[in-house]
């Protein structure tokens, strides 16, 4: 029998005809594998009919955005027209904000044409990038709510939007669905409308754990700065879970982060890992103390943790992970594995 070592694990795991197994699969391969090796893989996953296969690809390739081929690479996806274009424009923004608006031409006036739910998240980075004909098209796109509910999106316009826009965003709420509309009540709430603030105020007090879940997940994917501030409101939440939670997003320490894992809160301990990973705080212990938990899904996101932070004094933790039970743990060892690459010894 073939030694079964990470490269080839996640070889396989990415021709699975299931997206989520591909999707983690691809990621891991596209941040790992060195650059003269990635046009395969960057093609596969940008190319795949999955926006979220597509996501995990780009976030992989961002990652290591300061490598010239793979800065060429996500270049090129942004302004190719086949890529979900909520991905691209999300993935157009973080480049922007690295200081490659210079190299992002080819998206000036890209909206133009395309059916309405493509042409939003594309208006909004062309206005962004100084095309003043996108800004009236995209208000009347989003008081029709013409528009896919992506949280990538979501926080696009928090960020990035005006007082107009919000003005839009608020004709177009009657259209949506209640569990859209309060989702972009979170863009405008940051985007300075008290109606909204009101109304995040009632959901994060929402006697439905789920709604205040949703809404707290939407405000810890903002920047820095609006996540703490609108993370306050929850100080009032009705669920326990969403108070602790919020209470990491607003101040998170390594002590806090490791306690939110040991909490037992399934929810809480997810919200810890992510901030650990985004914020790079505690990522050792934090990742450390996932891994040793009872629950599959936090010893999958504590052995992602470990991988992404290359955590080499776990490398015996993730070899042990790699029989786990659960795939989607044993995927996200052999994940970290190959970023770090070490290969298991044969049976």
């Amino acid at each position: 029998m073939p030694l079964r070592t990470p490269a080839s694990v996640l070889e396989a795991e990415s021709a699975s005809v299931d997206p989520s197994r591909r999707a983690p699969a691809l990621a891991w391969i596209v941040r790992a594998r060195p650059a003269d090796a990635l046009p395969r893989w960057v093609m596969q996953g940008t190319y795949d009919p999955e926006p979220w296969v597509q996501q995990g690809v780009v976030a992989s390739l961002l990652a290591r955005v300061d490598e010239p081929a793979v800065l060429d690479a996500l270049v090129d996806y942004v302004q190719r027209g086949s890529g979900d274009p909520y991905v691209r424009a999300h993935a157009a923004h973080q480049l922007i904000d690295l200081g490659h608006a210079d190299r992002l031409g080819g998206l000036v006036g890209a909206w133009a044409g395309q059916p309405p739910w493509r042409a939003a998240p594309l208006a909004l980075v062309s206005a962004r990038l100084g095309d003043e004909g996108a800004r009236l098209p995209l208000e009347l796109l989003m008081s029709r709510a013409d528009v896919r509910d992506d949280t990538s999106f979501v926080v696009d316009l928090a960020t990035y939007g005006w007082p107009t826009l919000s003005e839009a965003l608020a004709r177009g709420l009657q259209w949506h669905e209640p569990e859209s509309a309060l989702r972009f009540q979170v863009a405008r709430a940051v985007l300075g409308a008290r109606d909204a603030r009101d109304a995040l105020r009632q959901a994060l007090r929402s006697t439905e754990p789920g709604e205040a879940r949703d809404v707290l997940d939407l405000i810890r994917a903002l920047p820095p700065e609006p996540r703490a501030t609108w993370a306050a409101f929850a100080r009032g939440a009705r669920d326990p879970s969403v108070r602790a939670a919020a209470a990491l997003v607003r101040r998170p320490t390594a002590a806090g982060l490791v306690r939110g894992v040991h909490r037992g809160d399934p929810y809480v301990g997810e919200v810890a890992i992510d901030l650990s990973d985004a914020l790079g705080i505690g990522q050792a212990e934090v990742a450390r103390a996932a891994i040793a938990t009872d629950d599959a899904v936090l010893r999958a996101h504590g052995a992602a943790l470990a991988g992404h932070a290359r955590v080499e004094a776990l490398i015996p933790d993730l070899l042990a992970l790699a029989g786990d039970d659960y795939a989607d743990v044993r995927v996200a060892a052999y994940g970290a594995l190959l970023v770090m690459g070490v290969t298991p010894p044969a049976p």
